[in-house]
């Protein structure tokens, strides 16, 4: 049906002296149906949306193998929360509120900066322990008042260490 009206244009355009450019344009204005330009475009986004998709699962695949190699460096964590953190410092001149007073931890290190002290069914000692906004910290000691998901961070200086109090996350580690 489509041959013979584009038969007949063609004849009648050339009846009416209509040029062969002219015939031409109507020809494909004629021959084109909506219904197939809409097909087409249809199918040109399907077939972008096709390379998109392979492309978003050659970077999940990428994606998982890198998931997996971080996951076999931190095979090596063993816990992580939390934590309620306040500080504890030398003994005061007028006595010792922190212990025994001998400037000793409990595994029997001189008290310093990068120790803390734990709950030790909590966090084993001699674990390292990175403590957000100290970065990592060796658990070396313990507190009377140290128990669950609480920490007591080693600060040198007595008046930030007496105002010390925060909420942090805590990740412990062999």
């Amino acid at each position: 049906m489509r041959e013979r009206l584009t038969t007949f244009v063609v004849i009648i355009m050339l009846v009416f002296g209509v040029s062969w450019i002219g015939a031409a344009i109507i020809t494909e204005y004629v021959n084109t149906d909506p219904l197939e330009q809409k097909l087409e475009q249809q199918q040109q986004i399907l077939s972008e949306n096709q390379q998109n998709l392979n492309d978003l699962k050659d970077r999940m695949e990428t994606l998982e193998s890198d998931m997996l190699q971080i996951l076999q460096q931190l095979n090596r964590i063993l816990g992580a929360g939390e934590f309620e953190a306040t500080a504890y410092t030398h003994a005061a001149p007028e006595g010792d509120i922190n212990g025994n007073g001998d400037g000793l931890t409990a595994t029997g290190l001189k008290v310093r900066e990068g120790l803390i002290a734990v709950d030790p069914k909590v966090i084993p000692l001699g674990f390292k322990v990175w403590v957000e906004g100290f970065g990592v910290l060796l658990a070396a000691d313990v507190g009377g008042s140290i128990q669950g998901n609480r920490i007591d961070i080693f600060i040198e200086d007595r008046r930030t260490a007496e105002k010390f109090k925060k909420k942090v996350r805590v990740v412990w580690y062999v």
